[in-house]
Order: structure tokens, then C-alpha cells, then sequence
């Protein structure tokens, strides 16, 4: 888990799905929530640096959602986008 900021520090960070202080399982719960089931979501997360040049970035949308629609996290989704 990478934690950016601390809890009252008045920043807004994001992590990406399952690598932040919330974790996976608890925004997967409210992802599928019966209650919330009719609510637009919105995907707000940082590119992810790639290892041979960080100043490329690459989307992680894709891969977070397939991970939301499976229901299970992947710890690998980071290190796999970073490569590439």
C-alpha cells in the first residue's frame, strides 16, 4: 500500500484501485452495493509511471475495471502496467 498523505493533511490524493488506504475489498463493496447499483461511478486514478521512462504514463483504467468486475483483486496490475 502506498499511502501519500495522511488523514487531515487538506491533500486530495488518489491511489489506484486496491493499492490505497481503502483497499480493494471495501471499494469493491460499495461498488456493487445493491443501493448504489443505479449510481454512475467515476474512475478518478493516477497514471501509472512506466519503469523504462517515468515521464510516460499509462492509463490503468481498463485493468481496474476488469478487477471490479471480477471481484477480485490483482496485486500484480501495478508492476504489469509499469513495463509497458
Amino acid at each position: 500500500m502506498i499511502q501519500k498523505n495522511d488523514q487531515g493533511s487538506h491533500k486530495d490524493r488518489h491511489a489506484n484501485i486496491g493499492f490505497g488506504t481503502i483497499g480493494f475489498e471495501t471499494l469493491n463493496y460499495i461498488a456493487h452495493h445493491p443501493q448504489l447499483a443505479d449510481r454512475p461511478k467515476i474512475m478518478e486514478t493516477p497514471y501509472v509511471p512506466t519503469v523504462a521512462d517515468p515521464k510516460k504514463k499509462v492509463a490503468p483504467y481498463a485493468e481496474e475495471i476488469k478487477m471490479l468486475t471480477a471481484q477480485a483483486f490483482d496485486a500484480t496490475m501495478m508492476d504489469r502496467l509499469s513495463q509497458g
